[in-house]
């Protein structure tokens, strides 16, 4: 078969790889995209694009929004998300409609810790079509 790539200055892109029974060996470590912003910008979260996401909430409630692009496409991707707390003012919260494509244990909301600025991390594995898993939250990192 063919590849197609394009070479640049910052190295090679190529549009498409698939090692069939074999090895993948990197030289260096291998980073998803992030995105860093706050709940207004990003929300809906784009999966399509990033792995991870650094997120400062808004103070009070905070609404996880089903993607607004097929996730079938990114079923098995993994990933954390980064809440971080509102630098002043009251804590924001984050819920997600128990119809929606955002499942927790028990299918109760995500319980963040409160104080301001406060770092929250929340794993999340992308299971099928409208079925987003999230991690129980290890809270108040400092």
């Amino acid at each position: 078969g063919t590849i197609a790539e394009k070479v640049t200055d910052a190295g090679v892109t190529i549009d498409s790889l698939n090692i069939k029974d074999g090895t993948l060996a990197l030289a260096k470590s291998l980073k998803g995209n992030t995105q860093i912003d706050t709940f207004a910008n990003c929300n809906p979260l784009d999966f399509s694009l990033y792995n991870n996401f650094i997120i400062t909430l808004a103070n009070g409630s905070n609404s996880l929004t089903n993607p607004s692009t097929d996730v079938t496409a990114t079923i098995g991707t993994s990933g954390i998300i980064v809440f971080i707390q509102p630098s002043s003012s009251t804590a924001g919260s984050v819920s997600h409609s128990g119809a929606g494509d955002f499942e927790t244990v028990g299918g109760v909301a995500l319980e963040l810790s409160s104080p301001n600025g406060a770092y929250d991390v929340v794993p999340y594995f992308i299971k099928g079509a409208n079925s987003i898993l999230l991690g129980s939250p290890q809270l108040a990192f400092s």
